[in-house]
């Protein structure tokens, strides 16, 4: 979803929300007179910070088909460079926001986008990457299997110490 000034952009899901501020650059293509030639893909990987920071980058395509003059002057000015290959102006930029709870926020006032997004969100807070190994089934399993042989040590060992733990010499 865009803000109406296209200052703000928001990817709201089911757990978390993320919200994009102040993207100049993005925000000068989504407030683009002919921004209706332009496609965004995201990349398939985002990186959470510790302080919740989730960085990643967008693409933004514009084929040629539709094209004018003075929209390629203007794509070039803001950075698109020209593919032969598929006859399209193509620009990748980086894209930093802040990760919320969702907590049912009221998103109304932000416009939907037409596409959905697939992004695969890579932490790297410690906490998530340990919360994560704390409750994996081999943990589980293996902490079990260390308690049970811990507690299978003991029992085995404890009549010997009690046997040769008491010396009176």
């Amino acid at each position: 979803m865009v803000s109406e000034d296209a200052s703000t952009v928001v990817v709201a899901g089911e757990k978390y929300h993320y919200i994009f501020r102040n993207q100049n650059d993005l925000s000068e293509l989504l407030k683009w007179k002919r921004k209706d030639l332009l496609t965004f893909s995201l990349d398939k990987h985002f990186y959470l910070s510790p302080d919740n920071t989730l960085t990643g980058k967008y693409t933004a395509l514009c084929s040629c088909e539709n094209v004018q003059a003075e929209d390629i002057g203007w794509l070039k000015n803001k950075g698109f460079k020209h593919n032969i290959e598929n006859n399209s102006f193509t620009r990748t930029d980086t894209i930093s926001g802040k990760l919320y709870y969702a907590n049912n926020a009221d998103l109304s006032r932000y416009k939907t986008t037409t596409s959905n997004y697939s992004v695969t969100v890579i932490s790297k807070r410690p906490y998530d990457t340990l919360e994560k190994i704390a409750f994996t089934p081999v943990t589980i399993a293996i902490d079990t299997i260390n308690a049970v042989a811990y507690g299978s040590a003991v029992l085995i060992a404890s009549p010997f110490i009690l046997i040769n733990g008491s010396h009176d010499d």
